[in-house]
């Protein structure tokens, strides 16, 4: 009951924090903020209640990947539009951004794979290396 009641509180709190920064300052959250506030306020409600139960693992790493959409949010309205758009009167391309963004995503699942569930990237950086190889033999 405890643990409801705490991981409800830093839900709200988390909701709220997410409106403020929406409101405020502009931040294109969408409807996947919801599941990273959710999932922040069960991954600290089950570490400060010292928890083992077993799906919590899970969640920590779900709410890695959730996170990095948060902190893309972050890089949008913060780099691209406050600092290069506002302050320097930049604009800067698109791919570029669109890069970014992606190797942000790209980062948090590696690292959930390699240090959430210990999967190394050595076969799927092979695999790709010999699709290359093939690709290009056959052209």
């Amino acid at each position: 009951l405890f643990f409801v009641l705490f991981a409800s509180g830093l839900f709200c709190v988390g909701i709220l924090i997410g409106r403020y920064l929406k409101r405020r300052h502009g931040v294109q959250l969408g409807w996947l903020y919801h599941p990273f506030a959710l999932g922040m306020a069960i991954y600290f409600s089950g570490q400060i209640l010292k928890l083992t139960w077993a799906w919590l693992y899970h969640t920590e790493w779900i709410t890695v990947i959730f996170g990095s959409l948060f902190l893309i949010a972050l890089v949008d309205r913060y780099v691209w539009e406050w600092y290069f758009k506002q302050q320097h009167n930049i604009e800067v391309p698109k791919f570029l951004v669109e890069v970014v963004r992606l190797a942000i995503l790209l980062l948090a699942v590696f690292l959930v794979l390699k240090f959430g569930y210990h999967y190394t990237m050595n076969g799927l950086m092979v695999g790709s290396g010999i699709l290359v190889v093939i690709l290009g033999l056959g052209m």
